[in-house]
């Protein structure tokens, strides 16, 4: 039975009603109850048993004699029958026949990172970095690149000196470095704080901070005030799906953009320049065609960092460690 909110009915059917419920008649004790329900046979009969047996049985029996009850209407005619199977039919060919408008968007994901606008995951980007120079695949299995040591050294995957290189480059006071020695100091100072560990810090060659800071772009930076000067920047704005999945253009689509930006600062005139490390291993004279590549991460970084800061963005530059190079695109 489902749970009733304001009305039971129990219907049971008896041959011959008067005769078969005088033979359920108990006084409602538990031996009166017992002694009726064994010869019943039926569930109906159980309920019934239990309501004549009290007078104050919160149940009403009604006896309706078959010959009373109305007769079913007869059906439409033929004609009409089928006007509403065909009703039926439109209706079933309409619903088979739907197709989801937003479609397009389900195919999209809701989330989208600068570096992922480029269609591949940060770890599979540098893959690819170091597929190009070698030839073949650097794939190292995942628990040896955890604990195991290579050639006397603990392996660190290109993703992770990556990451290595670009927090030191967060955490290093701005300056120019006369050697080193000098670079190896705060890369100490930093560990002693915990703010990075041995391996990352061993990952970072000095002479890449140096090369950075000896660049026109880097002697600029030296230059400016601290208030002028943000490093590794993270954003999160809500933008239009259309400006990058051309299929949902004009649909009113929005989705959540993300990042970080290594570095930016505001220039004199007031508008802003973008500075993006890479850590690619590429050689002397390749820069400027693996620029081509992170131009539309670039082109994210520039569209956020205008909207959120309300300034124009006259400059994104690439600065490549491995060739010292410096691209801008």
């Amino acid at each position: 039975m489902t749970r009733a909110r304001e009305k039971l009915i129990v219907t049971a059917i008896h041959k011959n009603a008067e005769k078969e419920l005088g033979e359920l008649a108990n006084d409602g004790s538990p031996e009166s109850v017992a002694a009726v329900c064994k010869r019943v046979k039926s569930l109906g009969g159980w309920v019934e048993t239990a309501v004549l047996g009290r007078e104050d049985a919160p149940f009403k029996i009604n006896q309706i004699d078959a010959k009373n009850l109305r007769t079913e209407e007869k059906r439409p005619e033929a004609d009409a029958e089928g006007a509403e199977d065909s009703s039926a039919y439109e209706r079933i060919q309409k619903r088979l026949r739907f197709s989801y408008p937003y479609a397009a968007a389900c195919k999209i994901p809701a989330k989208l990172t600068a570096t992922g606008y480029r269609g591949l995951s940060a770890e599979a980007e540098e893959q690819e970095r170091y597929q190009k120079r070698s030839g073949k695949r650097q794939d190292i299995p995942k628990f040896l690149a955890q604990a195991k040591e290579i050639s006397g050294a603990k392996y660190m995957s290109p993703r992770d000196r990556g990451i290595s290189v670009h927090l030191a480059m967060q955490l290093l006071p701005v300056r120019q470095y006369a050697e080193a020695g000098e670079v190896e100091e705060e890369l100490k100072k930093l560990c002693a704080r915990d703010l990075l560990s041995a391996e990352q810090a061993g990952a970072v060659a000095p002479e890449m901070i140096i090369g950075f800071y000896e660049t026109e772009i880097g002697r600029r930076v030296c230059a400016l005030s601290p208030d002028r000067l943000n490093r590794e920047f993270k954003f999160s704005i809500l933008a239009d799906a259309g400006e990058y999945y051309p299929e949902l253009a004009g649909k009113g689509e929005k989705l959540l953009l993300q990042g970080v930006i290594d570095l930016y600062f505001e220039e004199n005139d007031g508008t802003l320049t973008i500075v993006d490390f890479k850590t690619d291993n590429i050689k002397k004279g390749e820069a400027a065609l693996r620029a081509k590549e992170y131009a539309p991460q670039l082109a994210v970084y520039k569209k956020a960092l205008s909207e959120i800061t309300g300034k124009r963005v006259s400059a994104a530059v690439l600065y490549f460690f491995e060739t010292g190079e410096t691209v801008t695109v």
